[in-house]
């Protein structure tokens, strides 16, 4: 029976690395192997549903300095390692190498990093760039999200030893037995509410498409919490958007949203992946996307199962979503019916 770890940053955020993160887990300790989780902090109350027999553990209760804490959190991740021997360790994410690598030193583990964004992504930290480098050198494999992503990677690294494969998430959810409406009349987004995930450029576009889509009932419902709220319900205020535009809190419950809406709507600036994208297919919902690395364009079938707009082009955004809600009928079944299948 294989012993393995999951190293994450924290299990109590709600993002679709943890969900994907706990599915698998899930999974495998379905299939007989033991599976454990090491929280770098917190962690202790897992958003999404973890089965009770796979163990939690946290190197520390509070998010401390990097610099501050960096040596004791290797020591104490290298201690857990040896005390419960497991056969393999798998980063939930390219930077937690640079605790593991050091952690794993003459010991008999297979090592794997996880990488969850893309290769040209670094969120405005170095640490991150330095971290995939020695992941390159010192890891036994790198498992990315797309082709494009591990193409990234070969180009980027330095110098590579480590085994660099393509393994796409797998859906959270089964295709499923509802059938989609237009009569919903509701757009979907779904995400952490961040830079990152381009709800502002999502709500320019609504503001743009506003006078066609409120006359005809359509509304826009996003679903997530993060920094950028604060902001995003200003706009919204500012903008006369209230009566049309909502924000609602994360939840464990997101199938609900999914079989309440018409489209799926995503806004990002960058992606490792887009799992929010496979999930709304799971449903039959076209989708309309920016085309950003990386993700998109390796899911979406333009045209057959939704539309590509260029990055941050919220015009062309708001255009595609008018298109969308005067869609017949006929032809939105068409492309709900390919959003399964693809």
């Amino acid at each position: 029976m294989k012993n393995i770890v999951f190293f994450v940053g924290n299990l109590n955020n709600s993002g679709g690395t943890e969900r994907v993160s706990t599915d698998i887990a899930n999974l495998l300790l379905e299939n007989g192997y033991r599976i454990t989780f090491i929280n770098l902090w917190a962690g202790d109350t897992p958003f999404f549903p973890l089965d009770e027999n796979i163990k939690v553990l946290s190197l520390n209760q509070t998010r401390e300095s990097f610099k501050k804490t960096y040596f004791s959190n290797v020591l104490k991740l290298r201690k857990i390692i040896k005390e419960c021997r497991f056969d393999i360790l798998i980063d939930v994410e390219s930077m937690l190498s640079l605790y593991s690598i050091p952690a794993l030193i003459n010991l008999k583990v297979r090592h794997v990093c996880w990488e969850h964004f893309n290769f040209k992504i670094n969120l405005g930290k170095r640490t991150r760039d330095l971290s995939r480098q020695l992941a390159g050198i010192f890891v036994d494999d790198i498992i990315t999200l797309t082709e494009r992503d591990k193409h990234f990677w070969k180009k980027g690294l330095i110098w590579q030893r480590a085994n660099i494969i393509a393994i796409p998430n797998p859906s959270t959810f089964k295709p499923q037995d509802l059938h989609p409406e237009l009569n919903n009349k509701t757009f979907l987004a779904v995400g952490r509410l961040t830079y990152q995930k381009g709800f502002d450029l999502l709500l320019e576009a609504w503001k743009e498409a506003l006078p066609v889509l409120t006359a005809n009932g359509w509304k826009l419902r996003i679903v997530g919490d993060g920094e950028d709220k604060k902001n995003l319900l200003e706009f919204i205020q500012n903008n006369n958007l209230s009566s049309s535009v909502t924000i609602e809190n994360s939840t464990d419950k997101i199938k609900d949203f999914y079989a309440k809406a018409s489209f799926y709507v995503m806004s990002s600036r960058f992606e490792g992946f887009g799992l929010v994208l496979i999930e709304a297919q799971a449903f039959g919902l076209p989708i309309i996307s920016f085309d950003c690395d990386v993700g998109p364009r390796e899911i979406l079938e333009e045209g057959k199962t939704g539309w590509l707009c260029k990055v941050g082009d919220y015009k062309c955004l708001a255009n595609i979503l008018f298109q969308a809600a005067n869609m017949k009928k006929e032809k939105y079944d068409n492309m709900s019916m390919n959003a399964k299948e693809n």
